[in-house]
């Protein structure tokens, strides 16, 4: 433990909240082979102790934290989530899974987050929130209008706008929209999957406009509107 609190010792001096990254890892996580993807396993991680002692002495000196509890083999991780008051995460992104072809009702029913949850519209390993829904038959569309009870519109980008102001009208505490979804770009920082040993693009990305030209809050929302 005496390296994990020092790491969050230094974590203290420059934040005041900070993430639990892939926080179920802490009951099991993917151990991959080197040369043979068939030989890859599920292993069993720290577990519960070891995630209490994190929690309690982070909140010793005044960090605050929240957990990502996103994807699967979740009830241990949640359950010491709740026990702690450790907020977990909603991602707009996962409200229709295109590959299932499912709605997932946690992530689609924004007017129900959570108030200690912290929700965001995609993630850094996603597409953008325009990139998503131009990857979406305009059936797949309408269904996640209807799911997130946001008005469609055929437009991606406005579209795109109104499910992103209903998320940061949210219930939730912390709304995080990444740049690129502000900008309404498809530009990704990073694709899993495709990085190269030289002239790797992934975690490339720059703004493509100034600090002074960015959208304010104003000219960059407008007010969803719900379906009755």
């Amino acid at each position: 433990m005496n390296d994990q609190k020092c790491r969050l010792d230094y974590t203290s001096q420059l934040f005041d909240i900070v993430r639990l990254d892939h926080a179920k890892g802490f009951f099991s996580y993917g151990s991959m082979h080197t040369t043979n993807p068939k030989l890859d396993t599920i292993e069993k991680g720290p577990g519960v102790k070891m995630l209490k002692k994190i929690i309690t002495y982070s909140r010793k000196i005044g960090l605050e934290l929240f957990a990502e509890d996103s994807g699967d083999r979740l009830k241990k991780l949640r359950n010491v989530l709740r026990s702690f008051n450790v907020p977990g995460i909603q991602i707009l992104r996962f409200a229709y899974n295109d590959k299932r072809k499912k709605i997932t009702k946690r992530y689609a029913n924004m007017s129900k987050y959570s108030t200690g949850t912290f929700a965001q519209s995609t993630t850094h390993d996603t597409e953008t929130l325009l990139g998503y829904l131009n990857i979406l038959s305009l059936a797949e569309k309408k269904l996640l209008s209807k799911h997130c009870n946001v008005k469609f519109d055929a437009d991606n980008k406005i579209f795109a706008i109104r499910l992103r102001d209903a998320l940061i009208r949210s219930p939730a505490q912390t709304v995080i929209i990444p740049i690129q979804d502000w900008l309404l770009t498809t530009n990704r920082i990073n694709i899993p999957g495709t990085e190269k040993m030289v002239k790797d693009t992934n975690w490339q990305y720059r703004v493509s406009v100034s600090i002074e030209n960015l959208p304010s809050v104003r000219h960059a929302t407008e007010r969803s509107v719900p379906i009755k």
